[in-house]
């Protein structure tokens, strides 16, 4: 069973080092073409890009020493990535309506918060395994849904606190 929680948590780390080559290469698109996003946009990236490099080595931290109540706050984090990425999409829209965006650089952010919402899945998928690591008794569908219940006050105050953390300019 060890062998392949670990066999898991690895497809997961592929998955994600898929996304950060993604992340790489639109940079080095934009770079090639000199292309820029707006201050706005740069800044919204900026917060999204941190949240998302936190819910990384929190990650990274929960796998390497097994920690189970480290684990428990990656779910929450990934929560406010989720809720990030929707924003800054919106707010990409309406830069667009106004003129104040292109169409290129739409697809890239749209690319790029793909990305960074994708990873953060993953980190969770990471976690959920550390956190299911011994214990039959714990399904990773019936966790996730009891923190959609609000079973869990340690989710919801770690969730309002990223949630601070994590504001868009």
């Amino acid at each position: 069973q060890r062998i392949a929680e670990l066999q898991h948590c690895i497809g997961d780390f592929e998955r994600i080092s898929d996304h950060a080559l993604n992340i790489a290469q639109a940079v080095n698109k934009m770079q090639a073409k000199e292309m820029a996003f707006s201050s706005k946009a740069s800044k919204e990236l900026e917060v999204f890009s941190s949240a998302v490099t936190d819910i990384m080595d929190l990650t990274t931290k929960v796998f390497v020493e097994e920690d189970k109540t480290m684990a428990k706050c990656v779910e929450p984090l990934e929560e406010v990535i989720d809720k990030l990425n929707k924003e800054v999409k919106k707010r990409h829209v309406k830069r667009l309506r106004k003129g104040k965006c292109s169409v290129d650089m739409g697809f890239i952010l749209a690319d790029l918060s793909t990305d960074f919402e994708r990873i953060a899945d993953h980190c969770s998928n990471i976690a959920i395994c550390i956190i299911q690591e011994g214990q039959e008794d714990i399904e990773a569908h019936e966790y996730l849904e009891s923190l959609d219940k609000g079973e869990d006050t340690q989710f919801r105050e770690s969730y309002l606190a990223y949630n601070e953390k994590y504001v868009l300019p």
